[in-house]
């Protein structure tokens, strides 16, 4: 935890998911609680006689206030983490979807890999992606875009680049893709 109290993003990324919805479940609960304990002490106040004992309960009373109005903060947050993390979650599985169909259409030959005018494909197909502007590739770029990929992708130095390569850099390319 933050010295604030809050936790740090980096932290519920780290966390099962599982965990996290505990985590805001309880939150939840734990603001649901205060604010009742709030209301039934403002409702004892405002029924005291004026003076300095009603004084010191409407200050405790504020103070009240504030640390449920923290949970009821504490826990807002965490439910649009959780929401937040869900619809990354979905987005990582159309990426993948779409990693399939695009590595089914590249993987000319069926080998589960890609190589030679297989890779030159992929490159081409980042060069029009990147440049929005219609720009055929010349077949200078493509050698080099090809390269450039083979170098990026081929992480186990086969001379190919195998799915999970290929899945890990289409990540990477839609991320980094103007919106359309």
């Amino acid at each position: 935890m933050e010295a604030s109290g809050e936790l740090r993003v980096e932290t519920l990324d780290a966390m099962p998911e599982s965990h996290v919805k505990d985590m805001a479940h309880a939150a939840a609960e734990q603001a649901v609680e205060e604010a009742k304990a709030v209301d039934e002490a403002r409702a004892v106040v405002e029924s005291m006689d004026e003076g300095t004992e009603k004084q010191a309960a409407q200050a405790k009373l504020a103070e009240e206030e504030s640390h449920a109005a923290l949970k009821a903060d504490e826990a807002r947050k965490l439910e649009e983490y959780e929401e937040h993390r869900a619809e990354c979650e979905q987005q990582k599985a159309v990426l993948h979807v779409g990693a399939q169909a695009k590595w089914d259409e590249l993987d000319v030959d069926g080998s589960g890999s890609l190589e030679g005018d297989e890779v030159a494909a992929l490159a081409e197909w980042v060069w029009c992606s990147m440049r929005g502007d219609g720009e055929e590739i010349t077949s200078k770029d493509r050698l080099r875009e090809a390269a450039s990929i083979m170098e990026r992708c081929d992480t186990n130095g086969d001379g190919s680049i195998d799915r999970g390569e290929f899945v890990s850099y289409y990540d990477e390319v839609l991320v980094s893709l103007p919106a359309m």
